[in-house]
């Protein structure tokens, strides 16, 4: 490709119509809730019209951009498993089948939309280009929109930012993810602190996270700065000298969450921390020998603790068949709000109402062989490099921790817009190739033999 050529002139109608899609996508997605919920209610009605057309245009996507036929067979098999779980040994409608699939869309559809992006460097260069311009207006609207409902409601789950009521997790995932990324971007490894406070900003975009009741932001704030540096031989070194710096920003963010929510007591409590969070009003002994209670007392308990639903999978999974091998079907997860519940979900609400941890949303629905399907999939997401790529390791730390916490805290995957997210910055990881020579000249005048393995900018 010619260097003085602008690459937005070297873009296809195809090519051209992807990128308008996806951030058309991307800005309906995250910014609808808000819109109805804050600016203009009579627009509640096309909530779900919305969601469900936002669900149809990323799969014809997803399959507009297909090539490869590893993806187009990690696809089929979702399906086929899906439906033979669903329709064939739970009894479920194909309606109600089609509409639990659409929690796994963003999940299949948006890998090929990234591959195709990655394999055109035109293309990519242009989306990288005008993604940074977008992500940073996004972070911004989360100040805005965090900062009116925390006002207006107070810390929790209301505070979701743009996307609404009940998008804390996933706007606090995302400013952390964005944010991270761009500094990553401007961090000059030759004076690394420097460039953290020329861009302060990006550092002082993270407060909304703090306004939402989003426990999880201390473990995303932790990683954002112990992952910020170079990962080299002077990685430690550089570490050692941000701890104090990290520790003062971590009293303070704890100060502003335990001021917001007005928790300060249980907050420095271990006992609330340990019990009250992670398994809600009851200790551990009693979770796991009180089932026969929940069930007779369910509607008191309309959104058990998550961490507590892990150890139900085994109860659920045995009380509705013993399908362990294929799960439950798509019932649990996506079918409740625009069609009937099934009687599995009306029988064991107190399950699957309220957060769900992302292991089980995978074994309710599809079983061992959902969970086998779930491996072989995040494997080939973290391993298969682009052609032409080299791997940003900073972001991919950052985000194999941030699915690890997923796993165990939330099932964020059903959520399109989350997936959008989640996978743009996974695919951030991988760099061009020919950036390698910036950095290797940059870790030669340092002096480090490692250079080959320091992360390029973009």
């Amino acid at each position: 490709m010619t260097n003085n050529v602008p690459a937005h002139y070297l873009l296809d109608k195809k090519d051209i119509l992807i990128l308008r899609t996806f951030f058309i996508l991307f800005w309906v997605l995250g910014c609808f809730g808000f819109v109805y919920q804050e600016l203009i209610p009579p627009l509640e009605g096309l909530f779900t019209p919305i969601n469900v057309i936002g669900d149809a245009v990323l799969m014809l996507l997803g399959l507009y951009t297909l090539r490869r036929p590893t993806d187009a067979l990690i696809i089929v098999s979702l399906f086929v498993l899906s439906f033979v779980s669903s329709c064939f040994v739970n009894d479920l409608s194909l309606m109600q089948w089609a509409n639990g699939s659409r929690s796994f869309f963003g999940t299949i559809f948006l890998i090929p939309v990234f591959r195709y992006i990655w394999s055109k460097p035109a293309l990519y260069k242009e989306f990288i280009k005008t993604f940074d311009k977008h992500i940073f207006i996004w972070l911004c609207v989360q100040a805005v929109c965090v900062v009116e409902q925390f006002i207006k409601y107070g810390a929790g789950d209301a505070v979701g930012g743009s996307f609404g009521d009940g998008g804390s997790s996933v706007v606090s995932f995302g400013i952390y993810f964005f944010s991270f990324y761009l500094l990553n971007k401007r961090l000059d490894r030759k004076n690394a602190f420097r460039s953290i406070r020329e861009n302060i900003w990006l550092v002082i975009l993270l407060f909304p996270t703090f306004l939402n009741e989003t426990k999880v932001s201390f473990i995303l704030l932790l990683m954002y700065f112990f992952l910020l540096f170079p990962i080299n031989r002077d990685y430690i070194r550089r570490v050692i000298m941000i701890t104090p710096v990290v520790v003062i920003l971590m009293g303070g963010a704890l100060w502003v969450y335990v001021e917001t929510v007005e928790r300060s007591d249980e907050m420095l409590d271990p006992k609330f921390l340990m019990e009250e969070y992670l398994y809600g009003d009851y200790t551990v002994e009693e979770l796991a020998g009180a089932v026969d209670w929940l069930m007779d007392n369910e509607t008191s308990l309309p959104d058990m603790p998550r961490f507590a639903k892990i150890g139900f999978i085994p109860y659920i999974i045995d009380e509705n068949g013993d399908h362990w091998l294929v799960g439950l079907g798509l019932q649990g997860y996506n079918g409740s709000v625009n069609m009937a519940q099934t009687k599995v979900v009306e029988e064991y609400n107190w399950f699957f109402l309220g957060t769900n941890p992302y292991v089980c949303h995978i074994i309710v629905q599809l079983g061992l062989l959902g969970l086998a399907w779930a491996i072989i999939y995040y494997f080939l997401l973290y391993t298969s490099r682009p052609p032409g790529y080299r791997k940003n390791k900073n972001i991919f730390i950052y985000s194999l921790l941030s699915f690890i916490i997923i796993l165990a805290y939330g099932d964020l995957m059903k959520t399109p817009f989350f997936c959008l997210l989640f996978f743009t910055f996974t695919f951030l990881q991988w760099v061009p190739n020919d950036e390698e020579k910036e950095t290797d000249e940059v870790e030669d005048e340092e002096g480090e033999e490692d250079a080959a393995e320091v992360l390029p900018l973009q």
